[in-house]
C-alpha cells in the first residue's frame, strides 16, 4: 500500500511568544509544501527504509504503531526542498508540515480514515511535534494541518482553534533576513527568562497580546490601516521583549526590513521566534509593495514569493 501526502508551511502573522502564555495568535498556511511518500509492506517486519529520518517522523511512526496498530515495514521519502533557499532553511515551518503530513499518511496506511477522523489525526500530529518541540505552542502544526488562516489560543484544556479568512487580498510580502534561527534555543531562553523575571515578562507579553488582538480584530474587519498600525506595535513589542530578556528576537536585519516597510507607509515584523528567518510585511498599496520589494532587495534581502492561505494537508495523486 502506498500514499503520497503534502502539507503546507506556515507563517506567524501575530502572537509570537504571547501564544505560549495564553494569548491569541494568527497563523497562516503558505503555498510552500512538503511532500511525503510512504509505502507499507504489511508482511514485513516493523522497519523503516530510506532516510534521513526526521525526529517528527520517527515520533509519528511510534505513536501510529501504538495508537492505530500500524504493523509492517515502511519505506519513506521526504521532499522539503521548497522550505530552503539553497541549503538554508528559511523558517516556514517544515517541522510542523512534516508532523502534519506524517500523521495523515500513517493514518491512511493504518486504515484510520483521516477524512472522517480529522481531530484524532491532528492530535497525533500535535503529539508527534510536541515530543520533539515540547516548548512550542503547536499553532504551526494546526495551521499546516488545517490550512488557510487560523486563530489559535492555548488554554488549560488544550488548544482553541478558530478558522478565519481575509476579507480582501492585502499587499503582503515575506522577506528572508539572510540567516536561519534555531527556534528551540530561543524558546529555552524565553522560558528561563519568564521564570527568572516573571513581573517584567508578564508586562512585555501583555504588550504583545494587545498588539496581536488589535491586529486580529483589524484583519477580520478588513481594516488595512488599523492592521498596519497594529503590526508596527507588534514589532516594537517584540523588540522590547528581546531587549528585556536579552534574546536577539529582532535582529538588525529584521529591524531594517521593518524600517523599510515604514518608509513606504507599511509595517513589518519577525514571523516566528525571530533571531533570523523571515519577516512578514504589510503595505498600504500595490505600488508601495513594489517599491518595498525593490528597496529590501537593494539591502541584500531575499523576497520570498509565496501565497498566503494555502490548503492544508492533503493526499497527492
Amino acid at each position: 500500500m502506498k500514499v503520497s501526502v503534502s502539507a503546507p508551511g506556515k507563517l506567524f502573522v501575530s502572537g509570537e511568544y504571547g501564544v505560549l502564555m495564553g494569548a491569541k495568535a494568527l497563523v497562516v498556511a503558505v503555498d510552500r509544501r512538503l511532500f511525503l511518500h510512504m509505502a507499507l509492506d504489511k508482511e514485513a517486519l516493523p522497519s523503516i527504509k530510506k532516510g534521513p529520518l526526521f525526529p517528527e517522523l520517527e515520533a509519528a511512526i511510534r505513536l501510529a504503531r501504538s495508537r492505530w496498530n500500524l504493523e509492517g515495514g515502511l519505506t519513506i521519502d521526504v521532499d522539503n526542498r521548497s522550505f530552503l533557499i539553497g541549503e538554508t532553511k528559511i523558517g516556514l515551518g517544515s517541522s510542523a508540515a512534516l508532523a502534519s503530513a506524517s500523521a495523515w499518511g500513517l493514518a491512511f496506511l493504518a486504515g484510520a480514515s483521516p477524512e472522517t477522523q480529522p481531530d484524532s489525526v491532528l492530535e497525533l500530529a500535535l503529539e508527534a511535534h510536541r515530543e520533539t518541540s515540547p516548548l512550542g505552542s503547536g499553532a504551526d502544526v494546526v495551521a499546516s494541518y488545517l490550512g488557510g488562516w487560523v486563530v489559535v489560543r492555548r488554554t488549560a484544556h488544550g488548544i482553541e482553534i478558530k478558522k478565519t479568512e481575509a476579507q480582501k487580498p492585502w499587499p503582503w510580502c515575506v522577506v528572508f533576513s539572510g540567516s536561519s534561527a534555531r527556534t528551540s534555543e530561543f524558546l529555552k531562553d524565553f522560558w528561563r527568562w519568564t521564570q527568572k523575571d516573571s513581573h517584567s515578562s508578564w508586562a512585555r507579553l501583555k504588550d504583545i497580546e494587545c498588539a496581536s488582538n488589535a491586529f486580529i480584530d483589524a484583519f477580520e474587519k478588513g481594516a488595512l490601516f488599523e492592521a498596519i498600525h497594529a503590526l508596527r506595535a507588534h514589532h516594537e513589542a517584540l523588540r522590547a521583549l528581546g531587549e528585556f530578556s536579552e534574546i536577539p528576537i529582532v535582529t538588525e536585519a529584521l529591524h531594517a526590513i521593518a524600517k523599510q516597510a515604514e518608509a513606504f507607509g507599511g509595517a513589518a515584523k519577525p514571523s516566528g521566534a525571530g533571531g533570523g528567518d523571515v519577516g512578514i510585511a504589510l503595505l498600504p498599496s500595490k505600488e508601495a509593495l513594489s517599491a518595498f520589494k525593490s528597496a529590501v532587495g537593494q539591502l541584500g534581502h531575499v523576497v520570498v514569493e509565496l501565497s498566503l492561505g494555502a490548503p492544508g494537508v492533503r493526499r497527492e495523486e
